[in-house]
C-alpha cells in the first residue's frame, strides 16, 4: 500500500477490500501515519468489501490521529463504506461528508 507524501500531509488509499482478512497492510499504514499526526486525507472511493472490523479499524484511526492533534478529511467514500457506516452509527464519528446533514 503506498500513499502520496506532501510535507504536512498524505493520502492513505484503503483498496477494494477493508475485510478482518485484508487489514494488515492498511494497519500497518495507519500505525505509520499516527506516530506522525498530520493531516491525512482517506481515499475509501474504491472499498467493495468492508466488514466490522474494518469499520472498527477505521473509527480507532481517525480518533486516534484526532487525539493527537492530527486532522482527517475523505477524498472519496464508496457507497458500501457510506452504508455500512450508517447502518452501524459510525458516521458522525468518522466524520463522513455530509453526515451530519443527512442525521438531522
Amino acid at each position: 500500500m503506498s500513499t502520496v507524501e506532501e510535507p504536512s500531509s498524505a493520502t492513505l488509499p484503503l483498496g477494494t477490500s477493508l475485510c478482518l482478512e485484508k487489514l494488515e497492510p492498511v494497519h500497518a499504514e495507519m500505525l505509520r501515519h499516527a506516530q506522525a499526526p498530520k493531516m491525512v486525507s482517506i481515499d475509501a472511493s474504491s472499498v467493495v468489501d468492508i466488514d466490522s472490523a474494518g469499520l472498527q479499524l477505521l473509527a480507532c484511526f481517525v480518533d486516534t490521529l484526532r487525539g493527537a492533534g492530527g486532522t482527517v478529511t475523505w477524498r472519496g467514500v464508496s457507497e458500501s463504506v457510506r452504508c455500512w457506516s450508517d447502518v452501524t452509527g459510525l458516521s458522525n464519528a468518522l466524520g463522513l461528508p455530509d453526515a451530519a446533514a443527512r442525521t438531522e
